[in-house]
Parts: structure tokens; sequence; C-alpha cells
């Protein structure tokens, strides 16, 4: 019986562990073998796929984040502002504030505190040591300071803190958007 089975490539190259796809790069299977083939054409799919998933995660985290709490910072005057997170982890965090509430900010010995409320009259409130203020470009050309600070662990707050941050994670690796309106009964 005749071989009828037509190569994938379409070039005549099978038997090879790898083609040149139409951009000239080099797509190779991980399990073959391959010949000497420069490591610089090839395509890491896996690496792609870990970073897509990371982007997807950290947007995951900042929508529940911006759904679930509210953040203050406390100001000088002992009144608050809001604040915006952009990240949270077990060791610090970072957020955006103007130009204008960055001067309201009441930070002795580089450290602030800051208020997470849970409802509107319930709070964690933990304190930060700010690592630095970087510039950064806001909506509309609003130039805004993102602040990157770490977690002052001897806030009795911190390990309560901690656990919402370990259920942030968990909730954006395992947690599904659902895109329909759903009204309460």
């Amino acid at each position: 019986m005749a071989n009828n089975k037509k190569s994938r490539g379409g070039g005549g190259n099978s038997g090879k562990a790898g083609s040149k796809n139409g951009s000239g790069l080099k797509v190779v299977d991980k399990g073959a073998q391959t010949p000497s083939a420069p490591i610089s054409n090839l395509i890491d799919l896996a690496q792609i796929r870990a970073q897509r998933n990371t982007e997807n995660r950290r947007g995951m985290e900042r929508f529940l984040i911006q759904q679930l709490v509210d953040v203050y910072c406390e100001q000088k005057n002992g009144d608050i502002f809001p604040i915006r997170l952009h990240e949270v982890s077990e060791t610090g965090c970072s957020f955006s504030i103007s130009d204008a509430e960055l001067s309201m900010l009441s930070v002795e010995n580089d450290q602030l505190a800051v208020r997470i409320y849970f409802s509107k009259d319930s709070y964690l409130r933990v304190g930060l040591d700010v690592l630095r203020i970087d510039a950064e470009i806001g909506t509309g050309g609003r130039t805004a300071k993102r602040v990157a600070c770490k977690l002052d662990t001897g806030f009795a707050s911190y390990e309560a803190y901690k656990q919402f941050v370990r259920f942030v994670a968990a909730y954006s690796q395992f947690g599904k958007q659902d895109s329909r309106q759903i009204s309460a009964g």
C-alpha cells in the first residue's frame, strides 16, 4: 500500500525537527531533536503564554481591588483622601496620586498610614514605608505620581492584610468575569 500522507510544511520538510514559517522564524517542536539552530530565531511559546497569564492575573487583581475595597491615605490634618491601588503583595503595594494630593500626604520618617475600607465604616489601617515616588502620565494628559511602598509588618493589622492579599491572588487565579447583568431579587 502506498504512503498517502502529506507533509505539513508542504515544502518537503518531513523528517526535520523544525521548519521556517512565513515570518522567517524557525518554529521548533521542543520534543524533536534539532540541528544546531540559532537560539535567537526560536519562539518560546511557553514564555509568551506565561507572560500573558501574568498580565491577565494582574488585571483581575486590579479589577477586584477596585471593586471590593476603597483605599484612603491619611492627611497631615487628620482627614483622609482616596488613592487608587495598582498592585498589592504581602510585602508591599503601589498606588497613584495627583501632585496636589502628594503635598497632603502625612509622611513621617518615610512612613504613611493607609486605610483599606471593606464597608463604609469598617477598615484596616496599615503602615507603609515609602520606597520611591515616580512620575506617570494619567488619563487626559494629567500627571500623577506612582508611589511604591513596603508594608510595615509591625502593624497589628498586618496579618489581616496578608490574608486579604492571599485572597486577591487566589481569586485572580480562579475567578471568572461574567458579562451578564445580574439583578438582586
